[in-house]
């Protein structure tokens, strides 16, 4: 999609993809982020507030981005990544459950150049029960 075909109020959503206990030892391996919270299950299961395996909020967060990227909105016409603002964990992800990603568009306004423009975008990221677990929102220039 091109700048021009994004509009103020636009609302996408991208298919479902389920969490995996791979997924989340490979991001805990990748990113370092060695917390009992994400390898030690007896401690998850006596001690923490959760009681089950939970996903790092950064994997819930790369899912989720990943999930728009195959999308394909922004295939050959994304130029960059701006940022990213407001981003809350509303509920815990663990392995098993399936995540997808509702994109609703907020802002568009072109670009100092004519032949792009900057599009904002607020992500609801919901498991299969239809819960909110991640909320963000991202710039991008197209």
């Amino acid at each position: 999609m091109y700048f021009e075909d994004f509009t103020v109020g636009q609302v996408l959503r991208t298919r479902g993809r389920t969490v995996f206990d791979h997924d989340i030892g490979a991001l805990i391996a990748l990113a370092g982020l060695y917390e009992e919270l994400f390898m030690n299950r007896e401690y998850v299961e006596r001690a923490s507030v959760f009681g089950r395996r939970v996903a790092p909020g950064l994997l819930t967060l790369c899912i989720a981005e990943g999930l728009v990227m195959s999308e394909e909105w922004y295939r050959n016409t994304g130029l960059a990544f701006l940022g990213l603002d407001g981003l809350r964990l509303h509920a815990p992800v663990s392995p098993g459950d399936t995540l997808w990603v509702t994109v609703r568009i907020v802002e568009t306004r072109p670009g100092r150049q004519p032949d792009r423009g900057v599009v904002v975008a607020e992500h609801t990221v919901e498991n299969q029960a239809g819960v909110a677990v991640m909320t963000f929102r991202i710039a991008r220039l197209v």
